[in-house]
């Protein structure tokens, strides 16, 4: 007979848990093959211990970690965390994986039940999260709506088009000769509210649902910047300049200093006058060549993600040699609607 139970690991919990949980748990995210496209992030079962301490220390929007267990066997896993910076809008971000798609109707109980646990009026929405295509069922046993869904990515470097991108930047500086780019891995102060008015430009011109949309003035930028390096972690950034000497374009990627293996593609992309014209390309290419030199042979790949209605940003990706990995699909869910 099939019994469903849950394990959960708060930050109270971590060091109490014993050698067998920890050596169970790294097992079944081995075995998860975790995030899409990449290794799993832990050494052992001993360095999975140490992260989950250290993110319960530094990241004060996770809330919960619940291990599903079906009898005796590590079955998956619940997140949930909450969405708590002030230039976004709030929610409680819940996403569930497992190494199983069956037994769909025994798992919702114990996510509405996590969701009922911890939800407060001041998270706003309720996001249900998944990764995998299969579990987008869930979503539905939920009652959730779809909201956002993006297209994931991933670019080795051993397989990026390296002709094309030296073909862009010989190209797109002769196509735009009044247009200049320069590389910050922190933009200066100068700097900040020319990047600020850009990216949320950018920001809203994004479909939506946008869920990751969000706008910050000069201030909170200048704040998420000093946040972020405490903890290593550098944002690689090519910005492009008109005559005037004003922020016309921007692309950056995300790398964690201490853990350099997967970077994160974010932002790509110019005010509206000054679209198709190769500025994209220019950028994205030199970012790439300058990271992939500072972490020669460190870089396994570099994951982005975009709206499946992102022709522009999709075209330049395929190009440039990045994979689909898979999918994200969010379901906007309604507390009074969860089944019990």
């Amino acid at each position: 007979m099939k019994k469903f139970s849950m394990i959960e690991i708060n930050k109270k919990d971590v060091k109490k848990m014993p050698a067998e949980f920890w050596k169970q748990y790294f097992d079944m995210r081995i075995q998860l093959n975790e995030p899409p496209g990449q290794k799993t992030p832990f050494l052992d079962a001993d360095d999975l211990k140490s992260k989950f301490s250290d993110w319960y220390k530094q990241d004060k929007e996770l809330v919960s970690t619940s291990i599903v267990k079906k009898n005796d066997e590590f079955y998956g896993y619940i997140s949930m965390r909450r969405q708590t910076q002030t230039y976004r809008d709030r929610y409680l971000q819940v996403f569930y994986n497992s190494l199983h798609t069956d037994d769909i109707k025994n798992i919702v109980p114990l996510i509405s039940k996590q969701i009922r646990k911890y939800y407060k009026e001041s998270d706003g929405k309720i996001l249900f999260l998944t990764d995998n295509s299969t579990f987008s069922r869930l979503g539905e046993e939920l009652k959730g709506r779809i909201g956002e869904h993006t297209i994931q990515m991933a670019l080795n470097p051993k397989d990026v088009n390296k002709d094309l991108i030296k073909k862009w930047m010989k190209e797109s500086p002769v196509k735009n000769e009044d247009i200049r780019i320069e590389f910050f891995d922190k933009i200066p102060d100068e700097h900040i509210k020319g990047y600020a008015e850009l990216f949320d430009k950018l920001m809203k011109e994004m479909p939506k649902p946008h869920y990751f949309s969000c706008s910050f003035n000069a201030d909170e930028l200048k704040k998420k910047q000093e946040d972020v390096s405490r903890k290593n972690i550098v944002s690689y950034t090519y910005l492009a300049f008109n005559k005037e000497n004003k922020i016309i374009g921007m692309t950056n990627i995300v790398i964690n200093k201490n853990d350099p293996k997967y970077p994160y593609q974010y932002m790509t992309g110019t005010y509206k006058e000054y679209r198709n014209c190769g500025i994209s390309k220019w950028l994205k290419a030199a970012n790439f060549l300058r990271i992939d030199k500072d972490f020669k042979g460190k870089i396994r790949e570099i994951i982005t993600e975009t709206s499946p209605d992102n022709y522009g940003s999709k075209r330049i990706s395929k190009l440039m040699g990045y994979k689909y990995i898979g999918c994200r699909v969010y379901y906007e869910l309604n507390l009074d609607n969860l089944p019990e």
